[in-house]
């Protein structure tokens, strides 16, 4: 990732993180809904309290010239 991360000027991990360290529930996701689980955590912490974590993996497509 460090090489594809200095090629094109990103800040890209295989895995991205985001929530309270010490969660009570943990999802796991990828694709379109990131945003979307993100939103919903900072809600449930504001609103309930409730401590969630969120786990997002990348994936990467090979472009070959």
């Amino acid at each position: 990732m460090d090489k594809v991360n200095k090629k094109i000027g990103t800040n890209y991990s295989l895995f991205n993180y985001y929530g309270a360290e010490d969660a009570e529930h943990v999802i796991v996701a990828m694709g379109s809904v990131n945003e979307t689980i993100e939103e919903t955590i900072d809600y449930l912490s504001e609103k309930t309290g409730a401590k969630a974590w969120f786990n997002s993996g990348k994936t990467l497509q090979t472009v070959c010239n």
